[in-house]
Protein backbone atom coordinates (compact mmCIF):
# COMPACT_ATOMS: atom_id res chain seq x y z
CA UNK A 1 0.00 0.00 0.00
CA UNK A 2 1.38 3.43 -1.14
CA UNK A 3 2.41 5.87 2.30
CA UNK A 4 0.17 8.51 0.72
CA UNK A 5 -2.88 5.90 1.02
CA UNK A 6 -2.02 5.11 4.94
CA UNK A 7 -2.63 8.96 5.36
CA UNK A 8 -5.50 9.60 7.89
CA UNK A 9 -7.52 12.71 7.25
CA UNK A 10 -7.07 15.82 9.33
CA UNK A 11 -9.50 16.31 11.54
CA UNK A 12 -9.03 20.17 12.68
CA UNK A 13 -7.16 22.81 11.16
CA UNK A 14 -4.39 25.65 12.09
CA UNK A 15 -6.66 28.85 11.87
CA UNK A 16 -5.35 32.64 12.76
CA UNK A 17 -7.84 34.71 13.65
CA UNK A 18 -7.11 38.66 12.76
CA UNK A 19 -8.75 41.67 14.71
CA UNK A 20 -7.50 44.42 16.33
CA UNK A 21 -10.72 44.41 18.60
CA UNK A 22 -9.25 41.68 21.24
CA UNK A 23 -12.30 40.84 22.21
CA UNK A 24 -13.71 40.30 18.78
CA UNK A 25 -10.56 37.99 17.60
CA UNK A 26 -10.51 35.97 21.08
CA UNK A 27 -13.84 35.12 20.63
CA UNK A 28 -14.12 33.83 17.36
CA UNK A 29 -10.88 31.85 18.26
CA UNK A 30 -12.57 30.04 21.35
CA UNK A 31 -15.89 29.38 18.90
CA UNK A 32 -13.50 27.78 16.50
CA UNK A 33 -11.24 26.17 19.02
CA UNK A 34 -14.91 24.37 20.36
CA UNK A 35 -15.21 22.71 16.71
CA UNK A 36 -11.67 21.58 17.13
CA UNK A 37 -9.56 23.50 15.23
CA UNK A 38 -6.07 24.88 16.40
CA UNK A 39 -6.62 28.60 16.83
CA UNK A 40 -4.05 31.58 17.18
CA UNK A 41 -5.13 35.44 17.24
CA UNK A 42 -3.22 38.53 15.98
CA UNK A 43 -4.22 41.96 17.26
CA UNK A 44 -2.92 43.61 13.80
CA UNK A 45 -1.92 42.93 10.24
CA UNK A 46 1.70 43.42 11.12
CA UNK A 47 1.40 40.81 13.71
CA UNK A 48 -0.49 38.52 11.63
CA UNK A 49 2.26 38.46 8.63
CA UNK A 50 4.86 37.42 11.03
CA UNK A 51 2.55 34.35 12.32
CA UNK A 52 1.68 33.61 9.13
CA UNK A 53 4.59 33.21 7.86
CA UNK A 54 6.04 31.30 11.33
CA UNK A 55 3.08 29.07 11.82
CA UNK A 56 1.28 28.39 8.25
CA UNK A 57 -2.07 28.22 8.95
CA UNK A 58 -4.12 26.73 6.92
CA UNK A 59 -6.85 29.49 7.24
CA UNK A 60 -6.67 32.78 8.10
CA UNK A 61 -9.89 34.59 9.04
CA UNK A 62 -9.69 38.56 9.36
CA UNK A 63 -11.35 41.72 10.01
CA UNK A 64 -11.35 44.50 7.23
CA UNK A 65 -10.97 47.21 9.15
CA UNK A 66 -8.19 47.58 11.31
CA UNK A 67 -5.85 50.69 11.82
CA UNK A 68 -2.65 51.45 9.49
CA UNK A 69 -2.93 47.52 7.81
CA UNK A 70 -5.96 46.43 7.51
CA UNK A 71 -7.38 42.66 6.40
CA UNK A 72 -7.44 43.68 2.65
CA UNK A 73 -3.40 44.21 3.07
CA UNK A 74 -2.75 41.05 4.87
CA UNK A 75 -4.55 39.21 1.90
CA UNK A 76 -2.40 41.01 -0.63
CA UNK A 77 0.67 40.88 1.15
CA UNK A 78 -0.09 37.01 1.68
CA UNK A 79 -0.41 36.27 -2.08
CA UNK A 80 2.91 38.21 -2.74
CA UNK A 81 4.54 35.64 -0.17
CA UNK A 82 6.14 32.91 -1.80
CA UNK A 83 4.18 30.15 0.49
CA UNK A 84 4.57 26.75 -0.73
CA UNK A 85 0.62 26.64 0.32
CA UNK A 86 -1.09 29.76 0.94
CA UNK A 87 -3.52 29.90 3.88
CA UNK A 88 -7.53 30.35 2.70
CA UNK A 89 -8.24 33.78 3.31
CA UNK A 90 -11.81 34.68 4.52
CA UNK A 91 -13.34 38.18 5.70
CA UNK A 92 -14.79 38.61 8.62
CA UNK A 93 -16.40 41.90 8.98
CA UNK A 94 -19.37 44.51 9.39
CA UNK A 95 -17.45 46.18 6.00
CA UNK A 96 -18.95 43.41 3.91
CA UNK A 97 -22.33 44.82 2.99
CA UNK A 98 -20.95 46.95 0.61
CA UNK A 99 -20.30 45.86 -2.69
CA UNK A 100 -17.26 48.18 -2.99
CA UNK A 101 -15.94 46.57 -0.30
CA UNK A 102 -16.99 43.16 -1.04
CA UNK A 103 -15.26 43.36 -4.50
CA UNK A 104 -12.29 45.05 -3.36
CA UNK A 105 -11.68 42.08 -0.61
CA UNK A 106 -12.04 39.44 -3.83
CA UNK A 107 -9.59 41.36 -5.35
CA UNK A 108 -6.96 41.18 -2.81
CA UNK A 109 -7.41 37.31 -2.62
CA UNK A 110 -10.12 37.10 0.20
CA UNK A 111 -12.05 33.83 -1.09
CA UNK A 112 -15.08 34.46 1.13
CA UNK A 113 -16.29 36.80 2.85
CA UNK A 114 -18.88 37.23 5.85
CA UNK A 115 -20.54 39.65 7.46
CA UNK A 116 -19.96 40.32 11.17
CA UNK A 117 -21.64 39.55 13.46
CA UNK A 118 -24.96 38.57 11.53
CA UNK A 119 -22.76 35.73 9.72
CA UNK A 120 -20.89 33.47 12.42
CA UNK A 121 -22.47 30.41 11.93
CA UNK A 122 -21.68 30.53 8.10
CA UNK A 123 -18.13 31.47 8.69
CA UNK A 124 -18.21 28.54 11.22
CA UNK A 125 -19.21 26.28 8.68
CA UNK A 126 -17.01 27.46 5.82
CA UNK A 127 -13.68 26.66 8.30
CA UNK A 128 -15.74 23.45 8.61
CA UNK A 129 -15.77 23.14 5.35
CA UNK A 130 -12.18 23.72 4.14
CA UNK A 131 -10.84 20.67 5.98
CA UNK A 132 -12.78 19.13 2.66
CA UNK A 133 -10.33 20.92 0.39
CA UNK A 134 -7.30 18.74 -0.18
CA UNK A 135 -5.59 22.36 -1.44
CA UNK A 136 -6.01 23.45 2.12
CA UNK A 137 -5.09 20.38 3.62
CA UNK A 138 -2.27 18.89 1.89
CA UNK A 139 0.80 18.82 3.76
CA UNK A 140 3.67 20.94 3.19
CA UNK A 141 7.08 19.59 1.98
CA UNK A 142 8.44 17.21 0.06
Amino acid sequence: MAADSQISPPTHLDVLVVDDDRDSADTLGLVLAARGHTVQCAYGGVAALELIFKLRPAVVVTDIAMPSFDGMTVAASVNRMALERPPTLIAYSALIADPDVLRASSECGIVDSFLKPDELDQLCARVDDALADPDVTRPVGP
